[in-house]
């Protein structure tokens, strides 16, 4: 299952349940498409669970914002380092 009543997500800058989780009708990406993303993959291992090349997923996202002139307000290591938070909160 991809999510489920408890699962946390990170949106602006809070984790909330995913459930009770919104994001207006009226902005950009929604109407316009403007937007970039990042898949990111995260393996389970003998030491617990590791996201693959995570700060490679995070400067290409960065990189994408700027040629698309999108701020980018996040330093890579806090993205990182937020991922990581993300998943222990969802097991």
């Amino acid at each position: 299952m991809y999510y489920n009543n408890s699962t946390i997500i990170f949106l602006d800058g809070k984790f909330v349940k995913a459930n009770e989780s919104s994001t207006s009708s009226y902005s950009q990406t929604m109407h316009y498409g403007y937007g970039v993303f990042e898949s990111i993959r995260a393996y389970h291992t003998e030491n617990g669970t590791k996201v693959f090349k995570a700060e490679g997923y995070y400067e290409r996202l960065k990189k994408s914002c700027e040629a698309v002139n999108i701020p980018f307000n996040s330093r890579v290591q806090e993205l990182v380092d937020t991922t990581y938070g993300l998943l222990l909160k969802n097991n």
